[in-house]
């Protein structure tokens, strides 16, 4: 049924441009892109969750949560419920399944900008694997990585390998 929605929905001019997310082209939501890039959020509300950019002491940031029980937030609603900093490995699992949530896919040039280098030196098993399951296809000379279509359909069990 998926597979036909696409297809209809690319007759009407839409594009997959995330998961389960179309738009004409230059009609994207904007809103959610911040978390596939793992860019700073502002998280505002009961249980709400914001990102903190790095900083010299926190390479990949930090994440704070906002209390999810009504007392406690109402008691002290500018307040921190939690706060996660985020360890190498953390991060780089995240980036790596946040942006295969995308149509773009994992951009390896932009990863090792990052972590220091391409997600085959963190994640080759995986990838492999997940290649030869014809769930991930990888550009042979950026190392981009994408979904395939087979690996949309079951993208939750693809993204746990590398988290």
């Amino acid at each position: 049924m998926l597979a036909r929605v696409e297809a209809r929905l690319r007759q009407a001019g839409y594009r997959r441009y995330e998961i389960s997310s179309y738009a004409r082209p230059g009609c994207e939501a904007v809103h959610n892109r911040r978390y596939w890039e793992r860019r700073p959020v502002l998280g505002l509300g009961m249980g709400a969750v914001s990102t903190d950019p790095p900083d010299a002491a926190h390479a990949h940031g930090v994440r704070r949560a906002n209390p999810r029980e009504l007392a406690r937030y109402l008691a002290d609603p500018v307040g921190c419920g939690e706060i996660e900093v985020l360890s190498p490995e953390t991060a780089r699992g995240e980036a790596i399944f946040l942006a295969l949530r995308t149509a773009r896919g994992v951009d390896a040039a932009r990863f090792a900008a990052e972590f220091g280098a391409p997600p085959r030196r963190f994640f080759d098993r995986e990838i492999e694997r997940l290649r030869r399951d014809e769930l991930l296809c990888e550009e042979e000379e950026s190392g981009d990585l994408r979904l395939t279509p087979r690996g949309r359909m079951i993208a939750d069990s693809v993204f746990e390998a590398f988290v």
